[in-house]
């Protein structure tokens, strides 16, 4: 017991991080988002098909197949026999009456399976994959403590788990199963395991730098974690190459062919979803898009915490020119990318992966202040200027997510909208719907357009003779996303979300 408390008392903040981060992460998850996000099949839906069948093969390659194993080996050898049991204990009387028998039949079993384990049209396997997705978000709060803690210092990673805990996109993501918060968590652990082998250069330790950055490879097609690698590697070695480095870098293929092999076996669908998802990134574009840094000052991070970030990185290099290049390496490949030679800044939920780094950056900004002040004035003074930076910094961050999971604890809308119809429509009805939004409740309806090639506006719903109007707004809002991509010349204009013109712009 005594050793138990003082455990507690020596980690008591590291504890209330993850503790908070739990909270944020895990409240909201059920019944949370609606379940027809268009990308979560990617990962539920084949790692609960390679359960059903077999197989597997993920059939689809936009990502590679690391997410979709690890949501495959625990929706098969820990959801399932644990929701199994859970039937069984909440029958425990209707197995000692013989209503319930053990084992069952095979037609029992398949019932069985459908209905009390998996869930009305699976169901379960939607939250069973969100669950997962919210453990490594929180994993990802831990190993951003353990790299600031191993490249700088205790304060450092506790400040930059704290900032992290109350990241909005993160936290929204951690409800929804999507690859995004797996690739932060390989891309930390890789930059964690290069740390330790600049700190402890061994052959041992090449090797799992090199396998950490191929795990970070197999999850997203993003080669973040190699430039990283290679700088600590000329950092020890002062080589270019070695036979050391030679066999860990080719440890990253080799770790990526083992868990990819149905990638090249069907290697010409493989590079048919990879010229996909190309084409939906604009790969090549070369065009600057300052959206997603607005939606960064605006959303995820605020004004306080992205300056933190900026001053950060500049205070990094000046002290400490070394580790301020290996931990920008990775951000500054992804600005490029995702600012400059594609669009992919356009899906925000992208910054899920590098959003860590930028944190140990502010956080090392952040420290740097306090120290400052430290340095020439009472210690009072310094740790209130730290609180006040620490609360400026999540305030926004951390409204953004307590309303997102608070949110995601109610109803889903759709349900919420059926009963509301049930309630309100008249039985007589001429409504304007998409033909995929069911009218619920009224037994005469006439439908009219709505889609935005053709009748999209109130007027144009009232012209066609429709009373009400059922909005989607998944896809009515798609044709309002045309400002969200601009450089320097509409930064004036563009900087803020053009509400009103919005407003006033019935499509574009």
């Amino acid at each position: 017991m005594a050793k138990l408390i003082s455990f507690l008392r020596k980690n008591q903040w590291q504890l209330l991080i993850l503790v908070l981060a739990i909270l944020f992460r895990f409240i909201g998850v059920k019944p949370g988002y609606n379940p027809f996000h268009p990308d979560e099949p990617i990962l539920t839906g084949e790692a609960m098909q390679m359960v059903r069948t077999g197989n597997l093969d993920p059939g689809r390659y936009d990502y590679p197949a690391l997410p979709m194993y690890i949501n495959y080996i625990l929706f098969r050898f820990f959801f399932t026999p644990l929701y199994w049991l859970l039937y069984y204990l909440r029958h425990i009387s209707d197995i000692v009456d013989g209503m319930v028998h053990i084992p069952p039949s095979p037609l029992e079993v398949s019932r069985l399976f459908q209905l009390e384990v998996l869930g009305l049209r699976d169901i379960n396997v939607l939250f069973w994959g969100r669950y997962v997705a919210a453990t490594f978000s929180v994993g990802c709060v831990f190993l951003t403590y353990l790299l600031g803690n191993k490249l700088f210092n205790k304060t450092v990673g506790l400040i930059a788990a704290f900032l992290l805990v109350f990241n909005f996109k993160h936290v929204a993501n951690s409800h929804i199963n999507l690859p995004d918060t797996y690739n932060s968590f390989f891309l930390l652990l890789s930059l964690f395991a290069s740390v330790n082998l600049w700190q402890k250069p061994s052959r041992r330790n090449y090797f799992l730098a090199g396998i950490a950055a191929g795990l970070s490879f197999s999850t997203k097609y993003q080669f973040f974690a190699f430039l990283p690698f290679s700088l600590v590697h000329l950092y020890i070695s002062k080589k270019v190459v070695s036979p050391v480095f030679i066999a860990s870098a080719l440890l990253i293929p080799l770790v990526f062919l083992i868990l990819n092999p149905f990638f090249f076996v069907n290697i010409e669908l493989a590079l048919k979803w990879m010229a996909s998802i190309s084409g939906r990134y604009a790969v090549g574009s070369g065009t600057l898009n300052l959206f997603p840094l607005s939606y960064l000052y605006h959303v995820d991070y605020g004004p306080l915490e992205l300056g933190a970030v900026f001053l950060g990185a500049v205070l990094m290099l000046k002290k400490s020119f070394q580790k301020g290049l290996f931990i920008l390496s990775a951000p500054v490949l992804f600005v490029f990318l995702f600012f400059y030679y594609t669009s992919g800044g356009l899906f925000v939920r992208n910054f899920v992966t590098i959003t860590p780094v930028f944190l140990i950056l502010a956080a090392f900004g952040i420290w740097s202040i306090y120290l400052f002040f430290r340095k020439r004035l009472n210690i009072i003074f310094p740790k209130v200027i730290l609180s006040f930076l620490l609360l400026g910094s999540i305030y926004l961050p951390a409204k953004n997510s307590f309303i997102n999971s608070y949110s995601y604890t109610k109803p889903w809308n759709i349900d919420v909208l059926k009963e509301w119809q049930k309630q309100n429509l008249p039985d007589n009805l001429a409504i304007a719907a998409h033909p995929f939004d069911p009218v619920v409740g009224p037994t005469h309806v006439t439908r009219s357009e709505f889609e935005i090639s053709g009748n999209y506006s109130l007027n144009e719903h009232k012209e066609a003779g429709a009373d009400w109007a059922l909005i989607n707004l998944m896809w009515a809002a798609n044709s309002f996303y045309s400002w969200m991509g601009y450089g320097l010349n509409d930064l004036a204009l563009l900087w803020n979300k053009p509400v009103d013109q919005l407003r006033n712009t019935p499509r574009v």
